[in-house]
């Protein structure tokens, strides 16, 4: 693991991140966690294709004070379907540094805070993440032939367990704990694969820890609110960036989507686009 900051071998939460396209905007980012989640770190797995250099991109981010910077030195190429195979690099290269936290948190490049307080909700609980969906519950969603259905050793593993997705960005893990689900992974892919099939971040994880913890103290929420909803089709209204309306009303706790609600997503990957300016010059 490369140390861009290291400011302690022990956080109370530490960041899993995955970037691919603009550098300034995870610069943007980690200085917008640097200010709403202190003794924090965030340790940064690069795509393969992303249009720049470890090097580049841990000199821009060693400039950000107050918060612990590291970056995976494995560089793995992926889509959207391979994305636990980046955050399982991650936590690996967390795990072998020695360095510890409380809290793990699984993130994504297009979401920001603008509300503090985030550290006193999670620490009420285990874990946090929202109760999940069926791959039955897609077809519904104009998807009838959702391929988690067809993640047969996973189903079998889980003895014969219906697949759930959970929403990964935002969810959080004490960190103790999480290492018996981490190893249980790796065995489990290290056998199998990673299934590149589907959206496997959003199901391995939290389906082992929900398998190894159901008396876990458990909060079902994200930390963000994602756009709202726009027409009665579910996939519609899903890619539009957040105004500065809704942006505002987590800002004040007034947001629709309830009151333990920190961050937003998505905000576009564009360092001057008005969203995430506004949110930059926020006073927190």
């Amino acid at each position: 693991m490369i140390h861009v900051n290291h400011l302690s071998n022990k956080y109370l939460v530490v960041f899993s991140l995955l970037v691919h396209e603009s550098l300034l905007c995870v610069y943007d980012q980690i200085l917008n966690w640097s200010k709403y989640v202190h003794n924090s770190a965030v340790i940064v797995h690069v795509n393969a294709i992303a249009p720049f250099s470890l090097d580049e991109l841990g000199g821009l981010l060693k400039t950000i004070p107050g918060i612990g910077v590291y970056l995976n030195p494995t560089r793995l190429e992926i889509n959207s379907l391979g994305l636990l195979e980046a955050h399982m690099s991650n936590w690996n290269e967390l795990y072998q540094s020695g360095i510890n936290c409380d809290y793990m948190i699984m993130e994504a490049s297009n979401s920001m805070f603008c509300r503090p307080g985030v550290l006193q909700h999670i620490f009420k609980f285990d874990c946090g993440y929202r109760l999940a969906h069926l791959a039955s519950d897609f077809a519904n969603w104009g998807w009838p032939n959702h391929p988690m259905g067809e993640d047969h050793n996973f189903i079998r593993y889980m003895n014969g367990q219906q697949l759930r997705n959970h929403q990964p960005e935002g969810s959080w893990f004490r960190y103790s704990m999480f290492l018996p689900v981490l190893y249980e992974l790796n065995q489990y892919c290290k056998d199998n694969g990673h299934a590149r099939i589907y959206n496997t971040e959003e199901v391995y994880p939290h389906m082992l820890w929900g398998q190894r913890y159901p008396n876990a103290i458990s909060s079902d929420t994200y930390l963000w609110m994602k756009q709202e909803q726009v027409t009665d089709n579910f996939f519609d209204g899903l890619f539009h960036p957040m105004t500065i309306q809704e942006i505002k009303s987590v800002a004040e706790g007034k947001c629709t989507w309830g009151k333990n609600v920190y961050a937003v997503k998505r905000i576009p990957r564009e360092y001057n686009h008005p969203s995430r300016v506004f949110i930059r010059h926020m006073k927190h």
